[in-house]
Protein backbone atom coordinates (compact mmCIF):
# COMPACT_ATOMS: atom_id res chain seq x y z
CA UNK A 1 0.00 0.00 0.00
CA UNK A 2 1.23 3.44 -0.69
CA UNK A 3 3.09 4.75 2.45
CA UNK A 4 1.70 8.36 2.00
CA UNK A 5 -1.91 7.45 1.46
CA UNK A 6 -4.78 5.34 2.94
CA UNK A 7 -6.78 5.03 0.09
CA UNK A 8 -6.58 2.28 -2.21
CA UNK A 9 -7.17 3.93 -5.24
CA UNK A 10 -3.60 5.16 -5.46
CA UNK A 11 -1.74 1.90 -6.28
CA UNK A 12 0.76 2.40 -9.18
CA UNK A 13 0.43 -1.21 -9.52
CA UNK A 14 -2.85 -2.51 -10.96
CA UNK A 15 -1.69 -6.41 -10.30
CA UNK A 16 -0.68 -5.35 -7.20
CA UNK A 17 -3.74 -3.25 -5.50
CA UNK A 18 -5.83 -6.36 -7.05
CA UNK A 19 -4.42 -8.94 -4.75
CA UNK A 20 -4.74 -6.75 -1.79
CA UNK A 21 -8.35 -5.94 -2.72
CA UNK A 22 -8.93 -9.91 -3.10
CA UNK A 23 -7.23 -10.82 0.20
CA UNK A 24 -9.59 -8.09 1.97
CA UNK A 25 -12.30 -9.47 0.40
CA UNK A 26 -11.77 -12.65 2.06
CA UNK A 27 -11.30 -11.24 5.21
CA UNK A 28 -14.47 -9.35 4.92
CA UNK A 29 -16.26 -12.66 3.66
CA UNK A 30 -15.02 -14.19 7.09
CA UNK A 31 -17.63 -11.73 8.76
CA UNK A 32 -21.35 -12.42 9.16
CA UNK A 33 -23.98 -11.14 7.20
CA UNK A 34 -25.64 -9.60 10.49
CA UNK A 35 -24.30 -7.98 13.20
CA UNK A 36 -26.45 -8.68 15.87
CA UNK A 37 -27.03 -12.91 16.82
CA UNK A 38 -30.76 -11.67 17.81
CA UNK A 39 -32.99 -9.35 16.93
CA UNK A 40 -34.62 -8.60 20.11
CA UNK A 41 -31.37 -8.23 21.77
CA UNK A 42 -30.48 -5.28 19.35
CA UNK A 43 -33.64 -3.46 19.67
CA UNK A 44 -33.00 -4.02 23.88
CA UNK A 45 -29.73 -2.26 23.44
CA UNK A 46 -30.59 0.34 21.04
CA UNK A 47 -33.86 1.29 23.54
CA UNK A 48 -31.54 0.84 26.56
CA UNK A 49 -28.41 2.58 25.51
CA UNK A 50 -27.18 6.21 23.80
CA UNK A 51 -23.59 5.24 23.03
CA UNK A 52 -21.96 8.09 20.85
CA UNK A 53 -20.57 6.43 17.77
CA UNK A 54 -16.77 6.44 17.87
CA UNK A 55 -16.83 5.45 13.97
CA UNK A 56 -19.02 5.70 10.56
CA UNK A 57 -16.69 3.55 8.39
CA UNK A 58 -17.88 0.46 6.87
CA UNK A 59 -16.03 -3.46 7.77
CA UNK A 60 -15.00 -2.84 4.14
CA UNK A 61 -13.66 0.37 4.28
CA UNK A 62 -12.19 -0.43 7.78
CA UNK A 63 -9.88 -3.31 5.90
CA UNK A 64 -9.23 -1.66 2.82
CA UNK A 65 -8.00 1.49 4.05
CA UNK A 66 -6.67 0.43 8.15
CA UNK A 67 -6.71 3.05 11.26
CA UNK A 68 -4.55 6.00 10.17
CA UNK A 69 -0.96 6.82 8.99
CA UNK A 70 0.62 5.85 12.14
CA UNK A 71 -0.94 2.31 12.57
CA UNK A 72 0.09 -0.35 10.09
CA UNK A 73 -2.59 -1.87 8.16
CA UNK A 74 -1.39 -5.84 8.34
CA UNK A 75 -4.96 -7.02 7.85
CA UNK A 76 -3.70 -8.66 4.84
CA UNK A 77 -1.73 -10.86 6.36
CA UNK A 78 -2.78 -12.91 8.43
CA UNK A 79 -2.77 -16.78 8.16
CA UNK A 80 -2.68 -20.53 9.94
CA UNK A 81 -0.23 -22.09 11.37
CA UNK A 82 -0.72 -25.44 12.95
CA UNK A 83 0.94 -26.25 16.28
CA UNK A 84 0.97 -28.94 18.92
CA UNK A 85 -0.85 -28.84 22.48
CA UNK A 86 0.75 -29.21 25.78
CA UNK A 87 -1.25 -29.80 28.44
CA UNK A 88 -0.39 -26.65 30.18
CA UNK A 89 -1.28 -24.75 27.19
CA UNK A 90 -4.81 -22.85 26.98
CA UNK A 91 -5.77 -23.28 23.36
CA UNK A 92 -9.05 -23.37 21.45
CA UNK A 93 -10.38 -26.47 21.67
CA UNK A 94 -8.71 -30.07 22.88
CA UNK A 95 -7.01 -31.22 19.53
CA UNK A 96 -3.10 -32.95 20.56
CA UNK A 97 -2.67 -30.17 17.95
CA UNK A 98 -4.04 -27.12 15.80
CA UNK A 99 -4.07 -24.06 13.74
CA UNK A 100 -3.69 -20.95 15.31
CA UNK A 101 -3.57 -17.39 13.52
CA UNK A 102 -0.11 -15.49 13.32
CA UNK A 103 1.06 -12.74 10.72
CA UNK A 104 3.36 -13.57 7.25
CA UNK A 105 4.72 -10.16 8.48
CA UNK A 106 6.33 -8.32 10.96
CA UNK A 107 4.21 -6.77 12.88
CA UNK A 108 4.21 -3.68 14.66
CA UNK A 109 2.99 -2.39 17.99
CA UNK A 110 -0.74 -0.97 17.30
CA UNK A 111 -0.65 -2.24 13.91
CA UNK A 112 -4.30 -3.07 12.59
CA UNK A 113 -4.43 -6.84 12.19
CA UNK A 114 -8.36 -7.06 11.08
CA UNK A 115 -11.90 -7.69 12.61
CA UNK A 116 -13.28 -10.69 15.10
CA UNK A 117 -15.61 -12.40 13.96
CA UNK A 118 -18.60 -12.84 15.77
CA UNK A 119 -22.51 -12.14 16.88
CA UNK A 120 -22.78 -9.41 19.12
CA UNK A 121 -25.16 -10.12 22.26
CA UNK A 122 -26.70 -8.10 24.94
CA UNK A 123 -26.95 -9.40 28.41
CA UNK A 124 -27.44 -12.56 28.66
CA UNK A 125 -23.67 -13.13 29.38
CA UNK A 126 -22.13 -16.54 28.79
CA UNK A 127 -19.02 -17.23 30.29
CA UNK A 128 -16.90 -19.47 27.84
CA UNK A 129 -13.29 -19.18 26.11
CA UNK A 130 -15.09 -17.82 22.59
CA UNK A 131 -17.07 -15.20 24.82
CA UNK A 132 -15.68 -11.90 24.84
CA UNK A 133 -16.52 -9.28 27.15
CA UNK A 134 -17.24 -5.68 25.98
CA UNK A 135 -19.29 -2.60 27.70
CA UNK A 136 -22.74 -1.64 28.33
CA UNK A 137 -23.32 -5.82 28.76
CA UNK A 138 -22.68 -6.19 24.78
CA UNK A 139 -20.62 -8.92 24.49
CA UNK A 140 -19.11 -11.13 21.22
CA UNK A 141 -20.16 -14.72 20.62
CA UNK A 142 -17.59 -15.87 18.60
CA UNK A 143 -18.41 -19.51 18.66
CA UNK A 144 -18.77 -21.20 15.54
CA UNK A 145 -16.36 -19.19 13.73
CA UNK A 146 -12.97 -20.58 12.06
CA UNK A 147 -11.77 -17.54 10.52
CA UNK A 148 -7.75 -17.46 11.05
CA UNK A 149 -8.59 -14.50 13.94
CA UNK A 150 -10.75 -16.67 15.47
CA UNK A 151 -7.87 -19.64 16.01
CA UNK A 152 -5.71 -17.06 18.65
CA UNK A 153 -3.43 -18.62 21.03
CA UNK A 154 -5.46 -18.09 24.62
CA UNK A 155 -2.37 -16.46 27.17
CA UNK A 156 -1.81 -18.96 29.77
CA UNK A 157 -1.40 -17.33 33.66
CA UNK A 158 2.53 -17.47 33.05
CA UNK A 159 2.37 -15.63 29.30
CA UNK A 160 1.85 -12.19 28.20
CA UNK A 161 -0.44 -11.66 25.22
CA UNK A 162 0.57 -10.02 22.54
CA UNK A 163 -2.81 -9.03 21.48
CA UNK A 164 -5.81 -6.73 22.56
CA UNK A 165 -8.72 -6.17 21.37
CA UNK A 166 -10.62 -3.48 20.74
CA UNK A 167 -14.51 -2.30 20.70
CA UNK A 168 -15.68 0.38 18.61
CA UNK A 169 -19.28 1.85 18.49
CA UNK A 170 -20.16 2.24 14.75
CA UNK A 171 -22.84 4.14 13.17
CA UNK A 172 -22.48 3.17 9.28
CA UNK A 173 -25.47 6.31 8.20
CA UNK A 174 -23.42 9.08 9.96
CA UNK A 175 -26.02 9.27 13.27
CA UNK A 176 -24.39 10.48 16.42
CA UNK A 177 -25.43 7.22 18.20
CA UNK A 178 -23.73 4.06 17.79
CA UNK A 179 -26.22 1.07 16.43
CA UNK A 180 -23.72 -1.72 16.42
CA UNK A 181 -20.00 -2.79 17.81
CA UNK A 182 -17.44 -4.68 16.18
CA UNK A 183 -14.08 -5.77 18.23
CA UNK A 184 -10.84 -4.23 16.21
CA UNK A 185 -7.65 -6.85 16.61
CA UNK A 186 -4.11 -4.87 17.37
CA UNK A 187 -1.15 -5.86 18.22
CA UNK A 188 0.30 -4.74 22.08
CA UNK A 189 3.87 -5.29 21.16
CA UNK A 190 6.14 -6.11 17.98
CA UNK A 191 5.47 -9.83 16.49
CA UNK A 192 7.53 -11.79 14.01
CA UNK A 193 6.33 -13.28 11.36
CA UNK A 194 5.09 -16.79 12.01
CA UNK A 195 4.65 -15.90 15.60
CA UNK A 196 1.41 -17.03 17.36
CA UNK A 197 -1.25 -14.12 18.10
CA UNK A 198 -1.84 -14.54 21.87
CA UNK A 199 -4.90 -12.77 23.35
CA UNK A 200 -5.87 -12.92 26.69
CA UNK A 201 -7.96 -15.80 28.79
CA UNK A 202 -11.86 -13.47 29.31
CA UNK A 203 -12.90 -17.17 31.34
CA UNK A 204 -13.19 -16.75 34.49
CA UNK A 205 -14.18 -20.56 35.20
CA UNK A 206 -10.65 -22.23 36.30
CA UNK A 207 -8.82 -19.51 35.85
CA UNK A 208 -7.95 -16.11 37.81
CA UNK A 209 -9.08 -13.95 35.46
CA UNK A 210 -10.75 -10.76 35.88
CA UNK A 211 -13.18 -9.26 33.46
CA UNK A 212 -13.28 -6.44 34.87
CA UNK A 213 -15.90 -3.68 33.81
CA UNK A 214 -16.45 -0.02 33.60
CA UNK A 215 -15.30 1.38 30.37
CA UNK A 216 -12.63 -1.13 29.11
CA UNK A 217 -14.76 -3.75 29.90
CA UNK A 218 -12.24 -6.63 30.49
CA UNK A 219 -8.19 -7.20 30.84
CA UNK A 220 -6.97 -7.00 27.60
CA UNK A 221 -10.48 -5.62 25.99
CA UNK A 222 -10.27 -1.43 25.65
CA UNK A 223 -12.42 0.95 24.28
CA UNK A 224 -11.73 3.16 20.74
CA UNK A 225 -11.15 6.67 20.85
CA UNK A 226 -13.47 8.75 18.32
CA UNK A 227 -12.76 8.52 14.56
CA UNK A 228 -15.34 10.60 12.99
Amino acid sequence: MPQDSLSYSEWANEDEKQAYLDATSLLRKSLPDKKWLYEDEKKAFLEAVKFVADSTRSPEQLLRDGIGHLVGNKSDSICFIETTNSPEDALVGDEPSCFVSCSTSPVSVGDFLGILPGYLRYQNFQDTQTSIPGVCDVWLDTSGFIAPLNRMKIATSSEDANIALCWEAVNEKGGNFCDYWRVRVHARRSILPMEPFVRDNFCRKGTEADRGGGEHGARGVWRTGSEK
